[in-house]
């Protein structure tokens, strides 16, 4: 019998995530977001706007409801500015890190073995920009599945294919040495 070893780690000697250069979306998905924004924006706007012209008791508000509508609007539109200059990724050898947030900065990092399957997704105005989405479902439930949009169709690609194939050679090394 192999004779059981737990050492301990220096924290310090670890790879620092927070160094790691992350790639940022492309900025033609800003148009993908701003295309679906106003899309809502308009849907919401008509249906307050038909709320407040059939209710005559809210008529006479009707300037001050639309000018809290649009502030509200314009700064849910500034959030999502800023949440778009922050995300972006990184592909590394054993994992992949996804970093997003606007108050705080959310980082991912899924390593290639909990990865179960690997989805490519285009929508419809994402196809016209040439763009696609990268979707990783993980062993750890749909808590953990990442989605990253505003990726060139053809990086897409590449880093889906890069990532079946880390994940089938783990799997053979993993067979290989007596791991199931």
């Amino acid at each position: 019998m192999d004779h059981f070893t737990n050492d301990m780690l220096d924290a310090s000697s670890l790879p620092k995530h927070e160094e790691v250069q992350i790639t940022p979306i492309h900025p033609s998905y800003w148009n993908v977001i701003v295309f679906n924004f106003g899309i809502i924006f308009l849907l919401f706007g008509t249906a307050l706007a038909t709320i407040v012209f059939s209710a005559s008791n809210l008529r006479p508000y009707a300037w001050y409801l639309l000018v809290a509508y649009i502030l509200w609007m314009g700064s849910v539109f500034v959030v999502q500015r800023i949440a778009f200059r922050k995300r972006g990724y990184a592909l590394r050898q054993r994992d992949l890190i996804y970093r997003r947030g606007v108050l705080a900065t959310i980082t991912t990092i899924i390593p290639f073995n909990r990865i179960q399957h690997v989805a490519l997704n285009e929508g419809f105005l994402s196809r016209y920009y040439g763009l696609a989405q990268l979707q990783l479902f993980t062993a750890g439930g749909a808590s953990s599945d990442i989605r990253i949009s505003g990726l060139v169709k053809d990086e897409a690609e590449r880093m889906r294919e890069l990532i079946m194939r880390q994940i089938a050679d783990e799997e053979t090394e993993q067979s290989g040495n007596g791991i199931q």
